[in-house]
């Protein structure tokens, strides 16, 4: 009888009540107190808000996991000291990375240059993609040399 009665009242009511099949059927929206001071409102049922916690700790759980898998696989990956070459390429390839962003520079002025040759321009501009993409690879190399490095 209180539920029908619910349904129908035009206001708003504040309950508190340990009865779920209560609070799924009377109410739209739960104030959930979470045990240190902390208020969450929530517009759904008991029910969908029990769903919905579950769902965020199995996410948490799993993200946790996965951080803690992550962290052991970096702890156990050793550094290791650059090869002879390793070290001749580490001593160079900033200035690479250098000309390279240089060959960058003056083909973007080139290519301003061109004026309406479209030929040209479409030639710098392939040019200008392939050095970028020379440049992109010199920056993962030197990454991969940094970490080993270990600066």
């Amino acid at each position: 009888m209180l539920e029908d009665y619910l349904d129908q009242f035009p206001g708003v009511v504040v309950t508190v009540s340990h009865d779920r099949y209560f609070l799924d059927r009377a109410v739209g929206r739960l104030l959930v107190f979470d045990g240190d001071g902390g208020v969450t409102g929530f517009y759904g049922s008991y029910s969908d808000w029990l769903e919905t916690r579950r769902e965020e700790n199995e996410r948490n759980a799993a993200k946790k996991q996965e951080d803690t898998d992550s962290s052991h696989k970096q702890t156990a990956k050793p550094r290791k000291k650059l090869s002879y070459n390793e070290q001749r390429e580490w001593e160079s390839i900033e200035d690479e990375i250098d000309a390279l962003e240089q060959q960058i520079e003056q083909l973007d002025s080139e290519i301003a240059r061109t004026g309406s040759d479209f030929d040209k321009a479409r030639e710098l501009h392939e040019e200008k993609v392939e050095t970028e993409k020379k440049l992109e690879e010199k920056m993962d190399r030197w990454a991969e040399l940094s970490e080993k490095v270990g600066d």
